[in-house]
């Protein structure tokens, strides 16, 4: 973790643990998301194949706890190396996200 924020050249990088609380915030604020239906049609919009909805619905909900997580604890940002799930995810639901590649961001 000292090595992240060390690269990050920042004091305020925060690490959240995914707890009760914002467990019970995940159920409040993303419910219409949190059904099989509603899964899959996010899984179709994000073009996974029918045959791979079951990892993409997990990988989605995983995704969810981490927005959760980060709105919860009042986050500016989440950074990501998923392109796949989290920045789109994260696109749909118009939370701050930024894809953690050397190319998108200046050096």
């Amino acid at each position: 973790v000292n090595r992240l924020v060390a690269a990050l050249e920042t004091s305020n990088v925060q690490f959240i643990n995914f707890d009760t609380e914002v467990a019970c915030y995940l159920a409040k604020q993303y419910k219409p998301f949190l059904h099989t239906r509603a899964l899959n049609d996010l899984a179709s919009r994000l073009e996974f194949s029918a045959n791979n909805l079951v990892n993409a619905r997990e990988w989605i909900h995983r995704d969810l706890m981490i927005i959760a997580s980060g709105q919860y604890s009042n986050c500016d940002v989440i950074l990501t190396t998923d392109v796949k799930t989290m920045y789109p995810v994260s696109k749909e639901l118009n939370y701050p996200c930024a894809i953690a590649y050397p190319p998108c961001f200046e050096t």
